[in-house]
């Protein structure tokens, strides 16, 4: 199924905006795994609270502490979403082992980009928690000599970071009841909330607090700009079931999360734009408890406002999730598993290194006018479990007209004989009514280019669409490289998911337009040789994999671009 560029057409899925911190499940291993004989210490230890720190070994107070602050504390601080504090010695010594076992092993602190021989992103990223190969060795050398704690007097800086918060919330929406998620099956279920805005009101920021992580998969939260159509669904329970979208019309997504989500933050000078009387709709996928338990979610809405008109304007897009092919080059591509009848979206059960791709090409305009350009500012990858790698790639080439002369040439005679003097909407009727075989013979791009500047007002639709339309309102842009690799999360994994976002400023973040076409792909395991593959059949009572399709529900599978892009209206 193709998918347009427009807010009202991204379907809903389990796409996260996490990071998220070890559970601690793997404390037993931290006793007498990497740590060595000193395992687990403690504060009274040799070289602990007291005693003397064997000579050159690094302390707490100078060495550790700072590399402990700047990449885990974050989450592990008290109350946050990390299973137990780390940011003083007492809170941290007695786990050196944990710590060091969870760095050795990769699982901490958690970060699913990586830089591959064929994914290079031309920036790096916000907030990259990777410890250092020298970080890594001060932190096992620490451990080795019984974690000292040095000298509080004199102890190194530390910075201040928290990525499980927003720094500021302004208001906070909850359902206007609980919900009981128990049984079997998956449920989505949809929480109209409203914000209470009499004007035009922008936001910055978005976090998400589950009542009960057990059981919510994910969140998606959409704004319905009139509120009419959630106010109709919801009726007086202010809820209803909702699989696969909001149900409303021309709905735009706000933000997402999954287990361990970190908020949705945009720089100061840009912010997501929210009218008066509109009300939010928060769905959410429950996943009950194996047990059949239940569980009860009030999940949390906290936002984070702007008191002025902010210079750009974001935009939440999901990409792909294609079950055919669209057009001649966009949608679900070939691949080496497909039927005879053509691509299809099935990994086969026992397959490894199973690669489904697809592509999205930008089309020429957004909400009836000719697309403005966009900066990506943060980019995310999905899959459900039987995911282990995806990559997201941009291609650009040399801009060409939406239009060519020879392709609109049919519908200018017939418009010329049918309506010689419409313009603007009439000309748009007159195209769709008396010169259908016309339109129908057009591109998608160059139709598009022509109802948007009709739309728009031009005085003569074809003449700017047979141009090479360049976005003006940024300036003078920095040249784009003709394929660049966005993003590529090798060693995936369901529980650690996020946004990334480019250390960069906005003039210098990849530039995409109408025409730039998104590359990705999937490869799937859905052999029992992927533990979350074996964790899932177990928890349906099922022995062998089986054959995995594209779907919502947790057994189902997704290959899914996210991206937040920053943009100017001409």
């Amino acid at each position: 199924m193709g998918m347009a560029w427009r807010p009202m057409m991204w379907a809903a899925c389990a796409m996260g905006l996490l990071l998220a911190c070890d559970d601690g499940s793997s404390a037993d291993e931290g006793a007498g795994g990497a740590g060595g004989a000193g395992g687990l210490v403690g504060a009274g230890g040799a070289g602990g609270a007291g005693g003397m720190a064997p000579a050159g070994a690094p302390t707490w107070h100078q060495d550790i502490a700072p590399i402990v602050h700047s990449n885990c504390v974050g989450c592990h601080h008290e109350g946050g979403i990390g299973p137990f504090a780390l940011e003083t010695y007492a809170q941290a010594a007695p786990l050196a082992g944990l710590i060091v076992d969870s760095i050795a092993s990769g699982r901490m602190p958690p970060w699913g980009s990586a830089e591959t021989d064929s994914c290079q992103p031309r920036h790096s990223f916000k907030d990259d928690l990777r410890l250092s190969a020298d970080e890594q060795a001060a932190v096992a050398a620490w451990q080795a000599a019984e974690a000292p704690e040095g000298d509080a007097a004199t102890a190194a800086p530390l910075p201040q970071r928290r990525v499980d918060a927003l720094d500021r919330v302004d208001q906070r929406l909850t359902p206007s009841a609980a919900f009981t998620a128990e049984g079997a099956q998956d449920q989505f279920r949809c929480f109209v909330l409203d914000p209470g805005f009499e004007a035009q009101t922008w936001i910055n920021g978005v976090h998400f607090v589950p009542g009960d992580p057990r059981v919510v998969h994910h969140l998606l939260l959409y704004v319905d700009q009139s509120g009419a159509d959630a106010e109709r669904l919801g009726g007086d329970e202010k809820a209803y079931d909702c699989f696969g979208g909001p149900g409303v019309g021309s709905p735009m997504l706000v933000a997402a999360w999954a287990p361990g989500g970190v908020p949705t933050e945009l720089p100061a000078n840009a912010g997501m734009p929210i009218e008066a009387g509109a009300r939010f709709v928060l769905q959410v996928h429950y996943h009950p408890l194996p047990s059949g338990e239940a569980a009860e979610d009030a999940t949390e809405v906290q936002l984070r406002l702007l008191d002025h008109t902010p210079e750009y304007q974001a935009l939440s897009a999901l990409i792909g999730n294609f079950d055919e092919p669209s057009g001649e080059a966009d949608g679900l591509l070939p691949g080496e598993a497909d039927p005879a009848e053509g691509p299809a979206f099935v990994v086969p059960a026992g397959a490894t290194g199973h690669v489904e791709r697809m592509a999205y090409t930008i089309p020429p305009e957004l909400d009836g006018r000719v697309f403005p350009g966009m900066f990506i500012y943060s980019v995310a990858s999905h899959m459900h479990y039987v995911g282990t790698d995806m990559q997201i790639r941009l291609r650009r080439g040399e801009p060409q007209p939406f239009c060519s002369a020879d392709e609109v040439a049919p519908l200018q005679a017939c418009m010329a004989e049918a309506c010689p003097d419409a313009q603007g909407v009439q000309s748009v009727v007159c195209a769709t009514t008396d010169c259908e075989a016309e339109v129908d013979a057009l591109s998608e791009i160059c139709g598009g280019c022509l109802q948007a500047e009709a739309v728009g007002g031009a005085a003569d639709a074809f003449v700017p669409c047979q141009q090479v339309q360049r976005p003006t309102q940024y300036g003078e842009l920095p040249s784009q490289p003709e394929d660049e690799c966005l993003l590529q999360t090798p060693d995936w994994n369901f529980e650690w998911q996020r946004f990334y976002t480019y250390d960069a400023p906005i003039e210098q973040l990849p530039f995409v337009t109408a025409g730039d076409r998104f590359e990705f792909s999937c490869t799937f395991d859905n052999s029992m040789g992927n533990p979350f593959v074996r964790e899932a059949l177990a928890e349906q009572g099922l022995e062998a994999p089986q054959d995995v399709r594209l779907g919502e529900e947790t057994l189902d599978e997704m290959c899914l671009v996210a991206v937040t892009v920053l943009f100017k209206w001409e």
